[in-house]
């Protein structure tokens, strides 16, 4: 009878250790998948984020040729205006004379 226990009692701790190790390697793999699924999301998020840096990048550059654009544009016109300025002036004085 003790043998037969015995027997009885190795053969569930058996089962239990085996139970354990399977639960050990299911957590493991759990945990493998869980830290690739998380690699693949940080990797996306980078990626976007530097499309986002280049997307900005290059609007900051387009913004910036637009800028230099308008102050060329802008003397352009203070050029002209101040030539504008003069010839009205030399107009006004050729009246009064």
């Amino acid at each position: 009878m003790l043998a037969q226990k015995d027997g009885m009692i190795k053969e569930a701790t058996d089962t239990i250790i085996q139970l354990t190790r399977d639960e050990q390697i299911r957590q493991r793999c759990e945990a493998r998948a869980d830290y690739l699924r998380w690699q693949k999301i940080e990797e996306n998020y980078k990626k976007e984020l530097e499309k986002t840096v280049e997307q900005l990048t290059d609007e900051k550059q387009k913004l910036v040729k637009d800028k230099e654009d308008l102050l060329q544009s802008n003397k352009e016109k203070d050029a002209l205006i101040a030539e504008l300025q003069r010839q009205l002036q030399q107009m006004k004085q050729s009246k009064s004379q």
